[in-house]
């Protein structure tokens, strides 16, 4: 589709301007797709998805909980309106039967129908201080939440017992105190019923929901708030990022193992997505760079700045750095054997101009060695004049002085 081919990353800022980014091997072009004159206080962008399965429609979700949909083929906002429910920020977006899901701070879940007045379809209570919202890409109707003391949870939207799962606690420490709960991001990993969270206070958990309501495997990140995560296209890995800059890649296999460590961030890292099928990492941090990495050799492939702090990040699933060479009409081959006639004439005038240079250089030979004739007379008549040659010349002792 044409318009797939225009931008393949989107950014939602802290000051609310709403940005486009075409990656290519070479260039990175930047694009503004919202107006400037913006109130960060009630234009943030807090969270975006996708409006479909196509990529054509993007749902971004602003601070002041208002709800705008974007359309990447006519490039305008379509729709927007006022969500109002409950308090706080929007904290996760997506569309579920032609509505459109967002969940809020206070842990209200809401399905609102679209058309000139919409109205709330279906509500939910999941529980306070939600920090972030997913839905599973593979089980459209299962949603994720967990935020400040509130561990993870699974709703059914279709059944009648919406929590399917909550999460139970890890044991007590050593000292027999309680481990805090904050979970900052969820990823759903790929084929399979397991879902990987990150915590503010540096756990990494990995959860089994056909298993046991407490995590299969815990690893603690020491002096790390975590704030990111994402599942990547290496099985059993995902990607985390922290408030420190630091991006790392973790093997979830056994009791957990750090590998990968990807540099180059000057300050915390706010989202992170992986291509699904290739080995590329996109990130979007609080310099102000998006950055994109090679998962296997750590390499940093692109990074471009784009002026503001960065909140949230799209990338098309068709991704590629590689851009596509459309099919050349009968007139630009024309217009691309035209150079080659006249190259190959523009190389014939070359060749004569070399013979007359040559010609010429052979001409002016006999003026050269008349001159190297006068040089050498003049070398002879100078040597002929040379003072005589002292060393066949015996030296005389000086005599002693005699003192008085």
């Amino acid at each position: 589709m044409a318009f797939k081919q225009d931008i393949n990353v989107f950014v939602g800022t802290r000051t609310g301007v709403f940005k486009g980014v075409k990656l290519c091997e070479t260039v990175a072009i930047e694009k503004n797709l919202s107006g400037l004159g913006l109130n960060p206080l009630q234009d943030e962008i807090t969270a975006a998805g996708w409006g479909d399965s196509d990529e054509k429609d993007i749902l971004l979700g602003l601070v002041n909980q208002t709800v705008k949909v974007y359309d990447t083929e006519l490039h305008t906002f379509t729709s927007n309106f006022n969500a109002k429910c409950g308090e706080g920020s929007i904290r996760g977006i997506s569309r579920y039967n032609g509505s459109i899901l967002t969940a809020v701070e206070s842990g209200e879940l809401n399905l609102w129908t679209e058309g000139s007045t919409p109205r709330i379809k279906q509500s939910i209570k999941t529980g306070p201080c939600i920090d972030r919202m997913r839905q599973n890409p593979y089980e459209k109707e299962i949603i994720a939440v967990g935020g400040q003391e509130s561990d993870l949870s699974l709703w059914n939207l279709e059944a009648e017992e919406k929590c399917t799962f909550r999460a139970k606690n890890v044991p007590h420490n050593y000292l027999q105190l309680r481990v805090p709960i904050w979970v900052s991001d969820i990823a759903f990993m790929q084929n399979s019923q397991k879902i990987a969270t990150c915590s503010r206070y540096g756990h990494l958990r990995l959860y089994d929901t056909k298993a046991q309501r407490r995590p299969v495997i815990s690893m603690d990140i020491p002096e790390q708030a975590l704030t990111s995560i994402s599942a990547c296209s290496k099985e059993h890995h995902v990607i985390v990022g922290s408030g420190t800059g630091l991006l790392m890649m973790v093997d979830l296999r056994g009791k957990g193992l750090q590998s990968n460590r990807y540099k180059g961030f000057a300050g915390g890292v706010r989202d992170i997505v992986c291509h699904p099928t290739d080995p590329y990492i996109l990130s979007v941090s609080l310099d102000r760079y998006l950055r994109l990495h090679h998962l296997h050799s750590k390499e940093l492939l692109q990074k471009v700045y784009l002026k503001s702090k960065l909140n949230c990040l799209l990338m098309r699933s068709d991704f590629s750095l590689k851009v596509e060479e459309e099919e050349s009409s009968d007139e630009d081959d024309t217009l691309q054997e035209a150079p080659r006639n006249s190259g190959v004439k523009d190389s014939a005038e070359a060749a004569k101009e070399m013979d007359i240079i040559f010609s010429e250089m052979d001409s002016d030979m006999p003026n050269k060695t008349s001159k190297l004739k006068k040089i050498k007379s003049l070398e002879s008549q100078f040597e002929g004049k040379r003072k005589p040659d002292m060393s066949s010349v015996i030296p005389q002792k000086r005599k002693k002085k005699i003192k008085k």
